[in-house]
């Protein structure tokens, strides 16, 4: 995947670190922030809800690519 940038809209899916999986829903944000002193946390924003939430580098599964 191509490096992640601020404004990209991305799929993501939820990850749950003490059981070791993934759960509920695919669904797209796009990416609002990323943080300096660690990179692989991003604060997206929820395209169906409205939410701003962060999340780690592995609960996003993909980019959507831009249009011509």
């Amino acid at each position: 995947m191509n490096k992640l940038q601020i404004g990209d809209t991305v799929l993501c899916r939820y990850y749950n670190t003490p059981e070791r999986k993934f759960y509920g829903d695919y669904f797209q944000a796009e990416i609002l922030e990323i943080k300096k002193d660690n990179p692989k946390s991003y604060q997206v924003k929820r395209i169906d809800t409205g939410y701003t939430i962060w999340l780690h580098r592995k609960e996003i599964k993909g980019k959507f690519k831009a249009l011509p």
